[in-house]
């Protein structure tokens, strides 16, 4: 099994690159400490402002008590906070962004019949962001125990 790459650019107010990083699952320290494992420089930035906790299957960040805060979407984070995709992550001025890298499976690895009809037939943009729902041939969701 492959281990999975979480891709993290870090963006300052101008939208400048301060980092782009790939990691692995772990924990990592942000800010602007040269010691810290994610580190960048931008204003209202702490030496170790957050802490990130990049997992198999997800991801946290806590703010450890910078002085100028993190927040995700506009909220304060006040506890280990899951991070979901598309969120907005601001450390200080600057923006973070958490996503997971796209791995395929080796060629010689063979994937179940309905897998492999659905990596084939859905376009890229639906498998890459998972925005669609799944009904059944009758346009009830699928959940509800209607149609197949």
């Amino acid at each position: 099994m492959e281990t999975p790459q979480t891709e993290i650019p870090i963006r300052g107010a101008d939208g400048a690159v301060l980092l782009h990083t790939s990691v692995l699952p772990g924990e990592y320290v942000l800010g602007r400490a040269p010691q810290v494992e994610l580190p960048f420089e931008a204003a209202l930035v702490s030496r170790q402002h957050a802490w990130l906790t990049v997992n198999f299957d997800h991801a946290l960040i806590e703010d450890p008590g910078s002085s100028n805060g993190t927040f995700i979407n506009g909220q304060p984070v006040t506890k280990p906070t899951r991070l979901w995709p598309n969120q907005k992550i601001q450390v200080g001025s600057a923006i973070v962004e958490v996503r997971r890298v796209k791995t395929l499976p080796p060629p010689d690895v063979s994937l179940a019949p309905s897998t492999a009809a659905v990596q084939r037939l859905l376009p890229e943009e639906f498998l890459r962001d998972r925005r669609y729902a799944k009904e059944s041939r009758r346009g009830f969701p699928a959940s509800r125990g209607h149609g197949r």
